[in-house]
This record gives C-alpha cells, sequence and structure tokens, in this order.
C-alpha cells in the first residue's frame, strides 16, 4: 500500500466497523493507536478489502458475536484484527 492508499483503505476498514457497530451495539473504534494502526496495516497487508468487507458482514450476520451468547461477550475491532479470529471470520465459522 502506498501512503495515501493506506490511509484511505484504513479509514474504510473503520468506517466499515463502525457502522456495524453502531447498529449492533459494540464499541466504535474512537482512534487508532500505533498499535492498532499497526496490526490493521499488517492484515491489510496479507487481505482484500473485500475480506474485511465480508469479515465485517460476518460480524453483522452473527448473533453470537453481538452478545447473544452464555456470557454476554461482544466482538471487539481488537479481537477482530487478531490473525486467527480474523481467519474465522472470513471463512464463515460464526455463521449462523
Amino acid at each position: 500500500f502506498g501512503d495515501r492508499s493506506c490511509l484511505a483503505g484504513l479509514k474504510q476498514v473503520v468506517e466499515a466497523w463502525n457502522v456495524v457497530a453502531q447498529t449492533r451495539r459494540l464499541k466504535t473504534v474512537q482512534r487508532l493507536s500505533p498499535e492498532r494502526r499497526r496490526r490493521l496495516k499488517t492484515r491489510m497487508g496479507q487481505h482484500s478489502i473485500e475480506d474485511f468487507t465480508e469479515a465485517i458482514e460476518a460480524i453483522d450476520r452473527s448473533p453470537f458475536l453481538c452478545g447473544e451468547n452464555d456470557r454476554g461477550w461482544k466482538i471487539t475491532f481488537d479481537w477482530m484484527l487478531k490473525p486467527a479470529n480474523f481467519n474465522k471470520l472470513i471463512e464463515g465459522t460464526y455463521d449462523r
């Protein structure tokens, strides 16, 4: 990614997350700390923007990820960025 396209991609992913987060009552991303930015850039280097779209849509489809589970646990942006978790999202592990 060039600097400009990378920044646009980061913004696009955060905006897509925040739309779903607001509708599903998840925590929105308020700021990209250096660590979050690094993780997001790493993931973006390994996956397409379409993969990010799929991952975020999978969250919206999954009651489990949105708190309908025995612990009331909800997905976070940081959880999504972990490699194994991101792969589970795009592979449909949480689809019902």
